[in-house]
């Protein structure tokens, strides 16, 4: 791995709201068209910068590797996801036909890339039911969508969604930020073949069907979070010295004393446990040399769960999810905190306690 790489994947796991759905996300759109002569299927995930960043590792490629590389790796890449879809004609599995891959590739936050693939697919089906489940990345955050529409020569009777394309095929996210994402991994859908025979007129007539609820619905939606303040915007200074091929050391000692100041300048913030070290040292009259220790401790847990963060996406990603480190972080971080004020608060009770039996032994020794 390149040594640049190292700073631009701890500022993306910093900033969480580049992507739409975030940096760890990866997104799901499945578009399901039946016909009289079977069904074809439009499959895409759209993987944000962390898991996109994962996947190109895995390859043994970059962003900037030749096209013609990359493009092979996200077919065969696309032919393994194809495999994790469960798929079922009127109860009887059955195995989709892999027609094309194609590959996009999109700026990111910090320059870095996000990546979508879409696959076609064609079922060689007898009008019927179908049923739908993606396998691929289930509990990963992101936005999963199904679409079911009707080609000329089909009528649907029964489907668990409409056809109503939300983001356009994963590349027209909505905006506001009040709309939960979708949670489908699941669909079917219930068909027949339609006369081709029947009047226009008597085919406007026909009754609108109306999508049912789905038996299996997908985890609870979770709205998208809006943008926080110090995130990494596209083509801001700190965007255009990350994406620089070689950071001398100039660039380096000048990334180092910005982070300073903004950490800061954040530190004044509220946050960080200040609440509970001030309480601690106004009740325990503590002195410069504790409140020193204490931001000390405090600087540390902040700073170790990030790089231990960074870590973990690198290493652990194929056995944890990166999102759900961030309550175990937190929460190891508050741990301590509480741990080093109740040993504080034992150890000044212990030496005011022999500071009272002090007076006691030298009356006695009077005597």
């Amino acid at each position: 791995m390149k040594p640049c790489a190292w700073p631009l994947l701890f500022a993306l796991a910093l900033t969480l709201s580049a992507h739409p759905m975030g940096n760890f996300s990866v997104s799901h759109y499945a578009r399901i068209e039946v016909s009289g002569g079977g069904a074809r299927i439009r499959y895409v995930l759209d993987l944000a910068e962390i898991p996109r960043f994962q996947l190109l590792q895995q390859w043994g490629l970059n962003a900037d590797s030749p096209r013609p590389l990359l493009e092979a790796k996200a077919e065969a890449q696309a032919r393994e996801w194809v495999r994790n879809l469960d798929l079922a004609c009127d109860g009887r599995a059955i195995s989709p036909r892999f027609e094309a891959a194609t590959l996009a590739i999109a700026p990111g936050a910090g320059g870095a890339p996000v990546m979508r693939i879409t696959s076609i697919l064609k079922l060689a089906v007898a009008a019927g039911s179908l049923s739908y489940e993606d396998r691929n990345y289930p509990d990963r955050a992101g936005w999963k969508e199904v679409v079911i529409a009707a080609a000329p020569g089909a009528s649907i009777e029964r489907a668990t969604q409409d056809d109503t394309d939300r983001s356009q095929a994963l590349t027209a996210y909505p905006a506001d930020p009040t709309v939960a994402p979708p949670q489908d991994l699941k669909a079917s859908v219930e068909w027949i073949a339609a006369n081709p025979l029947l009047p226009n007129a008597a085919k406007k007539s026909l009754p609108k069907i109306v999508p049912v609820p789905s038996a299996n619905p997908a985890t609870s939606p979770v709205p998208p979070q809006p943008s926080a303040p110090g995130t990494v915007v596209r083509g801001d200074f700190l965007s255009r010295l990350l994406h620089r091929g070689d950071i001398g050391v100039g660039l380096i000692l000048l990334g180092m004393a910005v982070a300073f100041g903004l950490g800061a300048m954040h530190a004044l913030s509220p946050g960080h446990g200040k609440t509970i070290v001030a309480a601690y040292l106004v009740g325990s009259r503590g002195t410069f040399k504790h409140a020193i220790f204490l931001g000390g401790m405090v600087t540390f847990t902040h700073t170790i769960s990030v790089f231990f963060l960074g870590l973990t996406t690198l290493f652990l990603s194929q056995y944890v999810l990166p999102e759900k480190i961030f309550p175990v972080l937190g929460a190891i971080s508050g741990l301590s905190i509480v741990w080093i004020g109740g040993m504080m608060l034992y150890k000044r009770a212990q030496r005011l306690r022999g500071a009272g039996s002090q007076p006691a032994r030298d009356s006695q020794s009077r005597l």
